[in-house]
């Protein structure tokens, strides 16, 4: 069996976090008329505004949401994770404190950060919607995590 870095497993979290939020965002968007393309759009012009209106504004917003994913894992492994590892020795701490984490970060989005860089943003979903896009991420980073420790307790 191959042993991978604690960064390998940081950026599987990301991406599987990420990548469960597009799902759900695409999967609602198939339910309603907001426009996943949209979306895309939007985050775009969140972090880049003059993008926003390029023909590939939704695939780079596509991109920047997946590679701010991994940098939350990042972020989350490195600062919150050792932490969490070393005062409870449970696989679920993982999965309560990614959830948990996850939550703290939509609410300093949808209630912090986006009011001010980009209000059109908040309108676009509803906030239950949003919500539970970032829940989904929690749960997919926590699984991720879950594996990892899983598969460290047995090389250990």
């Amino acid at each position: 069996m191959t042993k991978h870095s604690k960064n390998y497993w940081l950026f599987i979290a990301g991406f599987f976090g990420g990548l469960a939020e597009v799902v759900w965002i695409g999967l609602y968007s198939l339910n309603s008329n907001v426009q996943i393309s949209v979306i895309g759009s939007a985050v775009t012009a969140t972090i880049y505004p003059p993008a926003s209106d390029i023909y590939l504004a939704p695939v780079l917003g596509l991109v920047i949401h997946m590679a701010l994913s991994v940098l939350l894992a990042f972020g989350f492994g490195s600062l919150l994770w050792p932490v969490i590892e070393r005062k409870f020795h449970c696989k679920a701490a993982a999965m309560i404190a990614s959830i948990t984490t996850l939550s703290v970060v939509w609410k300093i989005n949808f209630f912090l950060l986006l009011p001010i860089w980009n209000p059109e943003f908040i309108s676009l979903l509803p906030l239950s919607v949003t919500l539970v896009s970032k829940i989904l991420f929690g749960l997919a980073m926590g699984v991720v995590f879950m594996i990892y420790q899983q598969k460290n307790s047995l090389t250990n």
